[in-house]
């Protein structure tokens, strides 16, 4: 199993919490909505019951874009005001032959 890394990250402490919010977030961010990161941590919470800060989110989208976390296209836009919403590009599915 691929790990996380820097300087801070210890496995012991953090190895179990960042791959089950790494994972749920992949899962959420599945069906290619766009949210903001507001709108993700709330469905976290609800969804899956899981606490994590916007910092965090942005941080498993990092990781998410990591060829080792599977390469995902990450996408953003700026909507009024300064807020910004984010979606994972979904590859349509491949076709049978």
């Amino acid at each position: 199993m691929t790990d996380f890394d820097g300087i801070t990250y210890d496995p012991e402490q953090d190895s179990e919490r960042l791959w089950t919010a790494l994972t749920a977030v992949r899962h959420l961010l599945g069906d290619g909505k766009w949210r903001t990161l507001q709108h993700i941590t709330r469905q976290l919470a609800g969804d899956y019951r899981l606490t994590v800060s916007e910092a965090g989110v942005s941080a498993r989208f990092r990781d998410l874009r990591k060829v080792k976390f599977g390469a995902h296209v990450m996408e953003s836009r700026r909507l009024d005001g300064g807020l910004w919403e984010y979606r994972m590009v979904v590859p349509p599915p491949a076709e049978e032959t």
